[in-house]
């Protein structure tokens, strides 16, 4: 029985559904599983379950790709996929396309629509020793990202590590997600099991999450000299100032929370009111509401700026240090005066936080900025997966095509015909030298530093000696990038 458009069609015939295994393609081009034509009756049924078709507009997209399913005379759904009409005269002609399309259609969405955030860990010194032995989930391996290169010592930091995602925990939870079942060779495959892929670059979302900048914008008097006056800020809102998703900065209580251990760069810059009397000014730390002995300028604990009568000079801070996760910042000014008693409020100024690097790894982040179906695509291209859908169970069999010159032969003489075989289509793809590749990344520093001990990282490709084949053909390009590897003479 036929199902389209979740009506039956008036039907009563075989289909010959046909097993088809595309290698080095996009998940997303491959239908997989199709039939030879068949035909239906020219009901007015078939016609309007069909979408009303007619000779003049079959060719329409919305005729050429009609959701439908192959049922058993028992009801079992056999194969659910899609009718293509190639014809309509005194019958309805008809394809039928399933495979891949089954389950690949369902992993629909961002990589981000599937939650890691019960992997995120903080970047310790301990947990990344104990990482080292997972089999699964994250782990950080060392990595140069862009220190180790021109570093003269024997030492790494905690820093240097990066953290990475086995690719299988990420290939897992994409089925689970869709309540797909997976079974095969892949599964058990040692490479496929030992893969990490890393996230180039720092968080950045993280980041922006994190950093604040706020205004101080109304006058702050203060009548007492050597008095620490609390900054009040107005604004962490309007364009340019801002504060990131997390608000971490709180305009009630004027203070930044660290919403973990993070290294920052804090940035503060004040202007008092003109005064007419050489005087000093300073800004003040406090973390936790304890005083923070910041070595700044001319004086510790603080910026020591003077001027003489009649100047309005602005004063600043800028410094980076450590917080840990909860830390309360917050800012005081205080000013002396050498000369006279003329008092000194500060008119305006702004504090800008910047987180650096943060010292957890978030499960979201880790994984790549990919569709599902893209990062599952990918992962196929790698292993040359031949995947095979049971839509009555929901389970995909992912089986390697390199194993299967060493399974036990099947016999499929009986099945054989002296028929002429057209193998263009079958070459089409391919050329007398077919280049497999990723996303060229280059490294400059190794390079520039390290040249005579940089290794490229292997491409491969495919020889045909066939001469009716053009010369080259890109066969196959992953959107994983290509490590660097070099040999760093310090470590």
């Amino acid at each position: 029985m036929i199902k389209a458009n979740g009506e039956y069609l008036d039907f009563d015939g075989p289909i010959e559904v046909e097993k088809q295994i595309k290698l080095f393609e996009d998940l997303s081009t491959t239908d997989g599983d199709y039939s030879y034509q068949f035909e239906a009756p020219l009901t007015s049924h078939n016609i309007k379950s069909l979408g009303n078709p007619f000779p003049d507009n079959i060719l329409k997209e919305t005729y050429q790709k009609i959701p439908a399913e192959i049922i058993s005379n028992d009801g079992l759904k056999i194969h659910e996929g899609y009718l293509r009409i190639e014809g309509i005269t005194d019958v309805i002609k008809l394809a039928f396309f399933a495979g891949n399309n089954n389950w690949f259609g369902i992993l629909s969405g961002p990589l981000s629509d599937i939650d890691f955030s019960d992997l995120d860990i903080d970047q310790t010194l301990s947990n990344i020793t104990v990482q080292m032995a997972a089999v699964s989930g994250v782990v950080f391996p060392l990595v140069d990202n862009g220190a180790l290169i021109t570093r003269g010592y024997r030492h790494v930091r905690v820093e240097d590590y990066v953290a990475g995602i086995y690719v299988h925990t990420v290939f897992k939870r994409i089925f689970a997600k869709h309540s797909i079942k997976i079974q095969g060779e892949l599964l058990t495959d040692p490479l496929f099991n030992k893969l990490v892929t890393i996230r180039n670059g720092k968080s950045q979302d993280q980041i922006d999450a994190a950093s604040s900048y706020a205004e101080q914008s109304t006058l702050i008097a203060r009548p007492v000299e050597n008095d620490e006056y609390t900054v009040v800020f107005q604004n962490d809102s309007t364009f340019p100032f801002y504060d990131g998703s997390l608000n971490a900065f709180s305009l009630v209580t004027n203070s930044w929370t660290a919403p973990y251990r993070t290294r920052i760069r804090v940035e503060a810059s004040f202007i008092p009111s003109i005064v007419d009397s050489s005087y000093n000014q300073r800004i003040y730390i406090y973390i936790n509401g304890i005083y923070t002995f910041v070595d700044i300028g001319l004086d510790a604990g603080g910026l020591y700026n003077s001027a003489t009568p009649g100047d309005q000079d602005t004063f600043t801070l800028d410094r980076t240090f450590t917080v840990e996760e909860g830390d309360i910042l917050t800012f005081k000014t205080q000013w002396q005066q050498s000369v006279g008693s003329t008092q000194n409020n500060v008119v305006s100024g702004w504090v800008k936080i910047t987180p650096i690097f943060i010292y957890k790894a978030f499960g979201n982040s880790i994984v790549p900025n990919w569709t599902q179906q893209e990062y599952v695509s990918n992962v196929f291209k790698i292993f040359n997966v031949l995947p095979s859908f049971e839509p009555a169970t929901q389970t995909l069999t992912v089986n390697l095509f390199e194993k299967i010159k060493s399974k036990e032969p099947i016999d499929l003489s009986q099945y054989i015909s002296n028929v002429e075989v057209n193998y263009v289509d079958f070459i089409n793809n391919f050329a007398k030298r077919n280049l497999l590749s990723y996303q060229e990344v280059t490294f400059d520093d190794p390079r520039q530093y390290n040249i005579q001990n940089f290794f490229k990282y292997a491409q491969g490709n495919i020889e045909a000696t066939n001469e009716h084949l053009e010369d080259s053909e890109d066969l196959i390009e992953s959107d994983f990038s290509n490590p660097q590897s070099y040999i760093n003479p310090v470590f």
